[in-house]
């Protein structure tokens, strides 16, 4: 009975053996597995450090620009670059805008002008026609009505009175440079200062301002 027993508590013995080896293994196991969640852990942790430290340099660099004075020199000078672009684009747009602005002014000048010019013609037309008139009649009567040239004369000095010219008169006004042109002098004892005494042609105004002189002889003490 002795014999028996012992090799079943050898056997026992070696089962026991067996079995904790494998314990063994799985402590190992479990330890390698909190190993590597700890560096799982560590790597996050140092992955969400590494984008607040990149944050912070960032904002070290730009207060580092804010303050260098190099840095602000080049900014303004950016600044100033982008304003003279500006006021280039400005000045340029400027000279085109005046340009179109004269060529548009002459041409309503000219415009203007000739409205004028054409105005004044065809006011003058029926002088022409009134002296076209005169010479037919003298050619059927053979003598000129005195008449005729003087109603000629009245209505082209119409005409001009609706322009605002007008004649002035000169004779026995004292000389005055301003309307009068002094062709000769003649000696007078009627007249203490130089006076008009006779009229070659006469003076017209256009809304009180000289538009042609007279020319005059003028009186000269003896």
């Amino acid at each position: 009975m002795k014999k028996d027993e012992t090799p079943k508590d050898n056997r026992d013995h070696e089962i026991l053996e067996d079995e904790n080896p494998r314990d063994v293994n799985k402590g190992k196991t479990k330890s390698k597995g909190k190993g590597k969640q700890k560096t799982s852990e560590e790597k996050s942790q140092t992955k969400k450090e590494e984008p607040k430290q990149s944050e912070a340099e960032e904002t070290e660099q730009a207060k580092e620009k804010e303050t260098d004075p190099l840095q602000i020199l080049m900014d303004q000078l950016s600044q100033t670059e982008e304003q003279k672009k500006d006021l280039e684009d400005k000045f340029i747009r400027l000279v085109a805008e005046f340009d179109n602005y004269k060529k548009r002014m002459s041409r309503d000048f000219d415009r203007q002008s000739e409205m004028v010019r054409d105005k004044i013609i065809l006011s003058l037309l029926p002088v022409m026609d009134d002296l076209d008139r005169l010479l037919q009649h003298e050619g059927e009567n053979g003598n000129v009505s005195l008449e005729g040239i003087k109603l000629i004369r009245n209505n082209f000095e119409r005409i001009l009175n609706n322009y605002g010219v007008k004649a002035f008169e000169s004779v026995g006004q004292p000389f005055d440079p301003e309307k009068h042109d002094a062709m000769m002098t003649r000696k007078s004892e009627e007249h203490d200062v130089p006076t008009v005494i006779e009229e070659f042609e006469k003076g017209y105004e256009i809304n009180d301002k000289v538009l042609r002189h007279a020319r005059v002889v003028v009186s000269a003490a003896e």
